[in-house]
């Protein structure tokens, strides 16, 4: 009799294991390879009328994720000056779990029925004299860098993590 009880016991412990990651663990795996992304870093000189310049380049991404809200930080440092400050805002449920596209080290997510749901932010500095051009609009498809794994697993993970954030797929 103890030996049975012990057995349903086991069979009722593995049953209560979920099946698929949990929205923590999805989120973890997701941030682990958009965050801090270089895009591109280099050092170059620069020659002027009177003198030689040394120009490091530095363009990095980050990201987090929070209450289903994903949002992407890219900025672009001339030297220590920031030329290019970006975020976009992505409600998660706003995107379609079924049309992620991957490219060698991008992910392009699109919103459902052809939604304007992704915010984005950015301000351009257009000159060396600091001024700065600012771009406000909403647009209906967002594309992330990724550094570290296989596009098509980061895919499947943003599905997932879609439909755990209440994602539905396009109607057509």
């Amino acid at each position: 009799l103890l030996f049975l009880n012990l057995n349903s016991w086991v069979v009722a412990d593995q049953a209560a294991e979920p099946s698929e990651p949990s929205k923590e663990a999805t989120i973890n795996y997701i941030l682990e390879r958009i965050n801090d992304v270089n895009l591109r870093n280099s050092s170059m000189s620069i020659r002027t009328k009177s003198k030689l310049i040394k120009l490091n380049v530095s363009h990095v991404q980050s990201a987090s994720i929070s209450n289903c809200l994903l949002t992407i930080k890219e900025t672009k440092k001339e030297n220590e000056d920031v030329v290019l400050d970006k975020t976009m805002t992505v409600p998660i449920a706003k995107l379609n779990p079924s049309n992620i596209k991957t490219d060698p080290n991008r992910l392009i997510l699109f919103t459902t029925n052809d939604g304007m749901d992704v915010k984005l932010d950015a301000k351009y500095r257009k000159d060396a004299k600091g001024k700065w051009t600012i771009d406000s609009r909403t647009i209906d498809a967002i594309g992330i860098k990724y550094s570290k794994g296989q596009g098509e697993k980061i895919a499947r993970a943003f599905s997932h993590l879609i439909k755990l954030c209440g994602g539905q797929e396009d109607m057509f």
